[in-house]
This record gives structure tokens, C-alpha cells and sequence, in this order.
């Protein structure tokens, strides 16, 4: 994405078992509900205990796991910022009801002794911060590492799921000791355009500048092919954070620390260990930056980062907090919003950071085109006329007059004499009027015939006219949308081995991730992951 004079880079449940729709039975469906407002937690981590499979809850907390699980009597290990750990036996579980899991807040409170004796040592939020970029060559994996999770991209329209695509991904990471996760391998285990949602062909179009038919506003996406995962994956600031991310934090050693300012908000928990929570402000050349970063008090590993972007002029006072709440922002229908990255990272065993989930959203508008519309237009050189045909025939055919049409010719408005309708009352003739002398050289111009017609400097246009179902003729409509790309770890692979034989096998990042010509990789392993799918509706 790039602005002007800025830069960014961006070159019901249901649910399936790859290789096939799982059946209800084979489903062990949960909803996580915070103990004290019943509200869902969102984005919380579940893992199975002993292994490093896992998956993260939907925006209404729900998820879904196979039941495999449930008959091996696993034990189910949930973790979500804020909230105390818990342990859950998966035979307590029903394996026929939406089980309501509830988690409690943790209220966390330093030790009086601790506060008081190191209160002049107490770092300040930009001293955190500073530590906690300069710590990631030590708290993040310098060496090859793997990621297999669920990938799903989607548009909200009308708080509705449209053109959802589901997949399972493996990211082969060279490591932190490379500068960016650009020349990251990709398999594509699998892949779903899930037709169970509504599908839009023309919302899927990339993003068009030169007709203004889809853009972000203030924004330019560069589509990276069409890839929607590439696009997310490198948007990541913690694993890219030598190099030149997205505005406004490009550089996170640099730009990042020294544009922004930080504020304490305040303590909090994650997986038992105590987190600095930590306000990010940027305001400059009519944009606004909020975002928090959350810092282990302990070792300085970044474990979450939200970053928003707004439009300082579109702003509404929904959106003037000190930092950036993913449902609010949602709720929030005036706010100027240009995108939201949120990134989490937890700890394994040996205490190395590797990404648990990426979400990347970003507002758009697309120019509906018109579904009453001119299919034909033809200039008769015989009958001195413009021909004229439509798509379905227009309402109230007797009341279309000569002021309901508009004929210009280098800028200029011809009259009008009179418009005649064929009896299909899908084609009209419009006659314009020879006898006032001003436009006689325009009309020799327009009726002549000759080797290059004046075409291009002949425009012609519709006032008012409007089919049965009310539809303006040749109206175009804009609408207000977001684009979805997220990303859930279900596994982390320490140790890569295994790699493809043929170059050939790894994803195509310059072709759209549900191209025909990308490669779905043969691995066994496939069958441990499944998709997350989320309910019919993104409504609360």
C-alpha cells in the first residue's frame, strides 16, 4: 500500500477435514465466553497438551476441533491475553452440543515490595519498547523454522461473510537472522472457495486504480498478483523488522521508535507471565496511528502488536481512545479506518517467539456497476440519429422525454428534437435537432462519414430514467466494504526436514492463491490440520 508522500508495503459453524467435508459427528464444537461479561474471547489460543497442534477462536470465540481429540481423551489448553491459563479435559465436553467454555480475567497486581523498590528503575514505555526491538535477535528464532495454519480471506459486507477462501498453508521461514520473510517457501496443502457463503465475483476483482472501480481510499494496494496470503504474510512488523514495513511504522528499530509515542496503560498476563500493555500514538500530515504493543515484563518478547491506521478528517469520536480495540473499531461506522494488523507471537517450549495468528483488514470501495444499463450505442449516418439499446426496457415509457437524455459534442450540448422508441422498448433513437444553425458544423462533423470519426469527443448520458425495480439507467453505486486476510498457526516446526524435491511444489506467490496453476502439495501430514470455518454471519 502507498500513499501519497507516504510509503507502505503491500506489494452454524462450519467446517472441513481436508480432502473432504466433515460430517457433524466428526465436529467437537466450543464457544469461549469471558466468566464475568459472557462475552467472547477473541483470537484466544487452545492447544492440544503434549503436542503443538492447536487452533485460535473466531470473533464470536467459537471453534471447532475433530474429534479425534475428544476420543483419545486429550486435555485442552487455553490461553488468551488478559485471562488466566486453564487446563480442560476434553472428556468433560459434549460431543453433540456448542460446549460454553468460560474463562476468567486475570486482575493482575505487582507485589507492593517490588513496585516500591524499584520505582526510579522503572523503565519508561519508549525505554520498553526500545528494549523490546533490540531483543528480538534474542527472543525470536534465528534458524529455519515451520509454520502450518489456516488461512481464510474474506470480504464484510453488511457485517456479512462474502467470497470466503479457506486453506491450509506451510510457511518455511529461513529465520530471524534474514532480513524479511520475502524469500519464505510456500506448500499449499489445500485450498476452498467456500461456497456455503455468498459468492461476488466482481467484489474479487483486484483493486483498480485507473477506473477508480475498487480502491482503498487514500491508498494504493499493490496486489503481489493477486496473492492475498503473500500480501498478509509480509505485513508482519515483528519478523520484518529490519526492514521497511508498512506506514507508519516502517522500520521498527528507526521510524517505529522514534515517530510514535508510548504510554504505560497498564499490567496484564500472558500464559502466567506478566505483560507491560502499551499505548501507540502517531499523528502527522492528517493521519492518525493507535495500536498497543504487548511486552514480556521478563525478557522484552513482543507478544501482540495492533496497529490502525485512520484518516484524521474522517475520524469519528468512536474512534478517539488511546488505543486500538478490535471490536470497537468494527462497531465503529464512522471512523476513517484504513487498515488494522494485528499480530500475536507465543512463546514453545524453549521459549522462542513464533507467530500464533496475523489478521489483516483493510477498508475498500467499489463502484457497483450499473445492472440497468446502455449495452449499444450506434451513430446512424443515414437517419442522422444516435441508436440506443438497453438491457430491459425502462418504466413509464410515456413520461421519457427529450430532457430525460443529454447529447454533448466537444463540450458542448446539442439540442434535442425528439426521441423515438422501437416496440421492444429496448431501443430508442434520439434525433437531435438540425435546424439551429450553431451546431450545423458539429453535426456535419458527427454525420459525415470518414476514415476517424469525432467519437471521442461525443458524450452522452441519462437523466432519471429508471427501470421496474427502480434502478437509474447507467448509475453506478459505491459501496463501502473490508477485505479480510488472516492466518492461525495450528503447528510449529522447529526443525524443517522433509523439503520438497522440485521447486515446482511451493506455492506461486505472483499468481492468486486459488489460481489453477498453483500446486497443492501431496504431504501425509495434511490430514492433522482442518479448517476453522467461521459462522454464516459476522453480526453480533
Amino acid at each position: 500500500m502507498c500513499f501519497s508522500k507516504l510509503s507502505v508495503l503491500l506489494l452454524a459453524s462450519i467446517f472441513f477435514i481436508i480432502e473432504g467435508q466433515a460430517q457433524e459427528t466428526d465436529l467437537l464444537r466450543g464457544k469461549l465466553l469471558d466468566e464475568q461479561t459472557g462475552e467472547p474471547v477473541v483470537f484466544a489460543t487452545i492447544r492440544i497438551k503434549g503436542t503443538t497442534v492447536g487452533v485460535i477462536t473466531n470473533e464470536d470465540g467459537g471453534f471447532l476441533l475433530p474429534m479425534d481429540f475428544w476420543s483419545n481423551k486429550d486435555t485442552l489448553l487455553l490461553n488468551s491475553m488478559g485471562y488466566n491459563k486453564m487446563e480442560l479435559p476434553l472428556k468433560t465436553l459434549s460431543p453433540f452440543d456448542i460446549n460454553l467454555v468460560k474463562m476468567s480475567p486475570n486482575i493482575f497486581q505487582l507485589n507492593e515490595t517490588v513496585v516500591k523498590g524499584n520505582k526510579k528503575r522503572r523503565p519508561s514505555a519508549s525505554q520498553i519498547v526500545k528494549y523490546a526491538v533490540s531483543s528480538i535477535s534474542k527472543n525470536y528464532p534465528l534458524k529455519a523454522f515451520g509454520l502450518i495454519g489456516y488461512y481464510r480471506d474474506y470480504q464484510d459486507k453488511n457485517r456479512e461473510y462474502v467470497n470466503l477462501n479457506e486453506a491450509i498453508i506451510e510457511v518455511r521461514d529461513l529465520g530471524f537472522q534474514t532480513k524479511n520473510n520475502f524469500a519464505s517457501d510456500f506448500l499449499l496443502y489445500s485450498n476452498v472457495k467456500n461456497e456455503d457463503f455468498e459468492v461476488d465475483s466482481l467484489l474479487a476483482k483486484p483493486y483498480d486504480y485507473d477506473s477508480q472501480s475498487k480502491i482503498i481510499p487514500s491508498a494504493t494496494m499493490f496486489n503481489s498478483g493477486g496473492n492475498e496470503f503473500f500480501t498478509l504474510i509480509i505485513h508482519d512488523a515483528i519478523r520484518n523488522n529490519k526492514d521497511k514495513s508498512f506506514s507508519f511504522i516502517h522500520n521498527m528499530e528507526t521510524e517505529f521508535i522514534n515517530n510514535h509515542k508510548f504510554k504505560i496503560v497498564k499490567n496484564t498476563v500472558y500464559n502466567d507471565q506478566p505483560v507491560y500493555e502499551i499505548s501507540i500514538r502517531y499523528h502527522k500530515n492528517g493521519y492518525v496511528a493507535k495500536g498497543k504493543i504487548f511486552v514480556n515484563m521478563n525478557n522484552f518478547a513482543i507478544h501482540r502488536l495492533d496497529y490502525s491506521l485512520f484518516i484524521q478528517e474522517l475520524m469519528g469520536t468512536s474512534s478517539d481512545n488511546s488505543g486500538a480495540d478490535n471490536k470497537n473499531l468494527k462497531n465503529s461506522e464512522d471512523n476513517g479506518l484504513v487498515y488494522q494488523i494485528i499480530t500475536e507471537y507465543r512463546p514453545d517450549k524453549d521459549q522462542k517467539m513464533f507467530l500464533n495468528y496475523i489478521s489483516f483488514r483493510n477498508k475498500f470501495i467499489f463502484k457497483r456497476p450499473p445492472s440497468f444499463k446502455a449495452t449499444k450505442f450506434v451513430i446512424d449516418l443515414d437517419d442522422e440519429c444516435f441508436k440506443i439499446t438497453l438491457n430491459r426496457p425502462p418504466r413509464d415509457l410515456e413520461k421519457i422525454k427529450n430532457k430525460n437524455f443529454t447529447l454533448l459534442y466537444k463540450e458542448e450540448q446539442l439540442p434535442i428534437k425528439n426521441v423515438k422508441f422501437e416496440n421492444d422498448s429496448l431501443r430508442f433513437w434520439v434525433y437531435p435537432d438540425r435546424s439551429v444553425k450553431k451546431f450545423q458544423s458539429s453535426y456535419e462533423e458527427l454525420f459525415t462519414e470518414t476514415d476517424s470519426l469525432r467519437i471521442s469527443k461525443f458524450k452522452y448520458g441519462f437523466n432519471g430514467i429508471q427501470d421496474s425495480l427502480g434502478n437509474i439507467l447507467d448509475k453506478s453505486s459505491n459501496e463501502n466494504l473490508q477485505q479480510y486476510r488472516e492466518f492461525f498457526v495450528q503447528e510449529v516446526v522447529t526443525e524443517i526436514s522433509g523439503m520438497p524435491n522440485e521447486e515446482a511444489s511451493f506455492m506461486k506467490t505472483d499468481l492468486p492463491l486459488f489460481s489453477s496453476r498453483q500446486p497443492i502439495y501431496p504431504d501425509e501430514r495434511k490430514r492433522k490440520f482442518w479448517m476453522n470455518t467461521p459462522l454464516q454471519t459476522t453480526k453480533d
